[in-house]
């Protein structure tokens, strides 16, 4: 059974009322509200960290893996080593030097009790540096972090601090960050006024997302993505309304550009309104750490390109979440009483420059056309239908498909004409004999979910019918699809397979290659054995899967197996934000692999992985690791061996691909300066650099890094972003033939020594 996340792409509690949301009486009062908020929050007249760029390449609040970006990243120009000042006076209380993170990080308390922060720094200020440096003699390594009492080490504003780098990153840049007295990160940007930028944010989609399983969407239990389109005056529109019924939430992708600058950044603030009524805002002012890596509660973490997402929920995933980030008490879960609302999205960037985006739902409860008799000829045909009370001629409309429910070219005319009973539709048509014919309905009441009716004669074998099945998981629901390689118009029907019992699915036909089987609950989802597919007027059955699925509660605790016993997966209480269904697949043959679905969950907590060796294949347990799948590519995982068991134990902070793989092969030099047989004069050689690489389990820190200089140990700098080693030269080398040693070690002790021979003729 496979995992999916399927959107419907088109192109083509108490019920809301007024006094649920905060009401404003127009979208210019709700944004000059947030204008004021900004510019009264944040007096100061604090400098700008350094004078090489005001340009940047991040803003406050955007994603990153596991965290919200707790600052601003300043462009240094592709270089390192450009003056950073103190934005204003205070003293040094703290600095840290690390191969990952911030790299080498300072951090001030300003006079006001605020904390500046200067991360990814190449080198710090005269004073600053000898402190390290001594410290990191003393202690034998470069990583160390040296604290500071009040007025021990006092800067003037506008002093030189440090100087711009890329340690702990792979790009030069400053990253800057403004704290509260409490250490709570606070937008920069709330303090600094005269950034140019009159670009307004881009709007490139959005998303109805179902949230219990009686939510339809334009009949269907399928989030909807609509592309969005510029309709001019910072005004954007999507094609046609979309047709809601239950509790829903909306999604959008959304970013910000400036002019002459290729970044894309998050925006500053998004509210939805609904009829000019708030119905949810987010706004990025401050956020605290120990809520950062909610940052995939706050953007659909399935929707992230990379380690970029812009996809934005406008909906709380769970109603005690008190994220900083959430301006009201509103949850942004919407439950309409049936009627027509114009809803509006409101995007706001640092600037206060400000994108609308409008859209019409309609709120419609969901019923089926019930066919009882088709008809058909060459190029013509028609299709009786059960008489509805609400129903009415021009409720209906019809249109050529194929079979993908896509629209085709063709001429199609069609009459309709009602009696007391019956409806009947007549149609002539000129078209493919592969394409049908989708008749959809809506009345003032109701939304009638289409049917489709194929042009010619019906399908009704199994043979050659080929079908997968995905299972769709929702923050609340969950249900099957089920995807036919044709249409197929013979009885069908869905089942879960309890003991030796069969319960009886309700589905729906989204297209005529396509089908959601509805599940009641979790649940029931968790006791069935199977789940099977019979077709025919025999029940043939056509497709089975054996299910080894289990509900995780947040209050609870449980150990998930796969199917050969050999893979567990173990959830502690309060992992999960809310009750969801897990299992796990075997990946690929060849590899001792397993999926732990659904992929791409937020969890409150690392699950505990463990896989037992009672094979024997792995021989030699100090090489072996399990590791992380993502885009392929493998993330080392921190591994213990039980020997008594045969066990490898890891923890993880996601749901996804696992593998257990062995790493007998060390780090390897890409290159270096000097390079080995190399000449320089000695005024040229200010610095040894030598890149590594190291394909499975990586090199953990500066500890496993030795560096030595005709025989003599010096402590090296390690980025551990980039994979490079680093030794600025104290003076000049004599004239002659010089030796450099390296030795690394990767997490699975696999070693490299690497020598390097050059001379200095001058």
């Amino acid at each position: 059974m496979h995992f999916m996340w399927q959107r419907r792409r088109e192109e083509t509690e108490p019920k809301y009322t007024q006094g649920r949301f905060l009401s404003v009486n127009s979208m210019v009062r709700g944004v000059s509200l947030i204008f004021v908020f900004l510019c009264t929050l944040y007096p100061s007249d604090y400098l700008w960290p350094v004078k090489v760029s005001r340009e940047l390449s991040s803003t406050f609040g955007e994603y990153r893996p596991g965290h919200f970006h707790s600052g601003i990243d300043i462009k240094t120009n592709h270089s390192i080593g450009h003056p950073v000042y103190a934005i204003d006076r205070g003293y040094i209380f703290k600095v840290r030097v690390s191969p990952f993170g911030y790299g080498k990080v300072l951090y001030q308390r300003l006079i006001d009790s605020t904390i500046a922060v200067y991360a990814h720094l190449d080198r710090f200020s005269e004073g600053i540096e000898k402190i390290v440096r001594e410290k990191q003699q003393k202690v034998g390594r470069f990583s160390v972090e040296i604290s500071f009492e009040p007025g021990e080490m006092p800067v003037a504003k506008g002093e030189l601090i440090a100087y711009t780098g890329d340690s702990g990153t792979k790009a030069p840049h400053l990253h800057f960050e403004i704290r509260d007295k409490f250490g709570n990160p606070v937008n920069p940007l709330k303090y600094y006024y005269n950034v140019n930028d009159k670009t307004i944010p881009t709007i490139k989609e959005i998303t109805f997302v179902p949230l219990t399983r009686k939510t339809f969407l334009n009949g269907y239990p399928d989030p909807i993505t609509k592309k969005v389109f510029y309709h001019g005056k910072n005004r954007w529109r999507i094609k046609g309304k979309v047709f809601v019924s239950g509790k829903f939430g909306i999604e959008v992708k959304t970013y910000d550009t400036k002019r002459g600058i290729k970044n894309i950044f998050s925006p500053y603030s998004v509210q939805l309104f609904v009829n000019d009524s708030l119905a949810f805002q987010v706004a990025y002012d401050t956020i605290l750490f120990e809520w950062t890596s909610y940052v995939d509660v706050d953007r659909n973490l399935r929707m992230r390109e990379g380690n970029k997402n812009f996809y934005h929920r406008l909906y709380k995933a769970a109603n005690d979440l008190p994220l900083s980030i959430y301006k009201s008490d509103m949850t942004g879960i919407l439950d309409l009483s049936p009627g027509t609302y114009n809803m509006k999205i409101v995007v706001l960037d640092n600037s206060l420059n400000k994108s609308e985006l409008d859209f019409t739902v309609e709120s419609l409860p969901v019923r089926n056309l019930k066919i009882i008799k088709r008809s058909f000829g060459k190029g013509k045909g028609s299709i009786i239908l059960e008489k509805a009370k609400d129903l009415h001629m021009d409720n209906f409309n019809l249109e050529i498909v194929n079979r993908y429910g896509v629209r085709e070219p063709g001429r199609l005319m069609y009459n309709v004409s009602v009696s007391d009973s019956l409806i009947k539709l007549t149609y002539s048509v000129s078209t493919s004999r592969k394409s049908l014919i989708k008749v959809h309905a809506v009345s003032d009441s109701f939304f009638y979910r289409p049917v489709f009716i194929p042009i010619g004669q019906e399908e009704a074998s199994t043979s050659n019918l080929d079908m997968e099945v995905y299972l769709n998981h929702m923050l609340k629901a969950a249900f099957f699809k089920v995807f036919t390689n044709r249409p197929y118009f013979g009885p069908k029907s869905f089942y879960l397979q309890m003991n030796q019992d069969l319960f009886p699915l309700d589905y729906y036909e989204s297209t005529p290659c396509e089908y959601d089987i509805s599940i009641p609950s979790f649940v029931l989802l968790g006791k069935a054995d199977a789940f099977e597919i019979r077709c025919g007027g025999d029940s043939k059955l056509i497709f089975r899967s054996r299910l080894n699925m289990k509900p995780v509660y947040p209050d609870g605790k449980i150990k998930i197996h796969s199917q050969d016993s050999l893979f567990t997966v173990s959830f502690d209480s309060a992992t999960v934000l809310d009750t969801l269904v897990c299992w796990i697949d075997k990946g690929e043959k060849e590899k001792v692999a397993y999926w732990v679905y659904p992929v791409d969950r937020f969890l409150k907590k690392p699950i505990r992985i463990e896989y037992r060796d009672e094979r024997h294949i792995f021989l030699n347990p100090i090489k072996t690791a399990i590791y992380y799948i993502e885009e392929g590519k493998p993330e080392y995982l921190e591994t213990e061996y039980n020997f008594s068991e045969n066990a490898y134990r890891a923890k993880a902070r996601n749901t996804g691909l696992f593998a257990v793989l062995v790493d007998t092969v060390p780090p390897v030099v890409v290159r270096s300066r000097p390079a080995n047989g190399s000449r320089y004069y000695a005024r040229d050689l200010k610095e040894i650099k030598i890149y590594l690489k190291d394909d499975l389990s990586g090199i953990k820190d500066d500890t496993a890094l030795e560096l030595f200089v005709d025989q003599q140990k010096v402590i090296l700098e390690f980025n551990g972003a980039s994979d490079y080693v680093r030794y600025r030269l104290k003076k000049a080398l004599e004239k002659g033939t010089h030796e450099i040693l390296l030795r690394a070690m990767d997490r699975c002790y696999n070693k490299l020594e690497y020598r390097i021979k050059f001379t200095i003729i001058g």
